[in-house]
């Protein structure tokens, strides 16, 4: 167990924690290029200046806290239900991340997750 742990975190310390890509919110209503997340070997997952919808005023930064990440021949797989997400600082539980799955290499991040029972999705490549 204790060598899968070090494996895990050895393979998100070498590789790239920080990555730039597309998030897609809604079924491809809303789309944000060029989105910068963070994944720490902790398990908390960072977006960076953010929007959910067009109409949204302002751009925030959320943290998903507790992100379930496990060991897997392709990288690092990303998993999780019931994390209380934080917008600017403050925790939203109306906005709870749900159902999520993704994987994270060197090079690439994917994930989709329920966001406040909305679809998210991230696809970005390593910085």
């Amino acid at each position: 167990m204790s060598l899968v742990i070090v494996s895990l975190l050895m393979m998100l310390c070498t590789s790239a924690a920080d990555y730039k890509g597309q998030m897609i919110v809604g079924e491809g209503k809303y789309r944000m290029d060029e989105v910068r997340v963070s994944l720490s070997s902790e398990g908390t997952l960072t977006l960076y200046d953010v929007k959910f919808s067009r109409f949204m005023p302002l751009r925030v930064d959320v943290v998903i806290p507790d992100v379930r990440l496990t060991s897997a021949s392709a990288g690092v797989e990303l998993g999780g239900d019931g994390m209380i997400p934080t917008v600017n600082g403050k925790p939203h539980p109306s906005r709870i991340a749900t159902q999520m799955k993704g994987l994270a290499t060197k090079q690439t991040l994917r994930f989709n997750v329920l966001f406040g029972g909305k679809h998210l999705s991230f696809s970005g490549k390593a910085l």
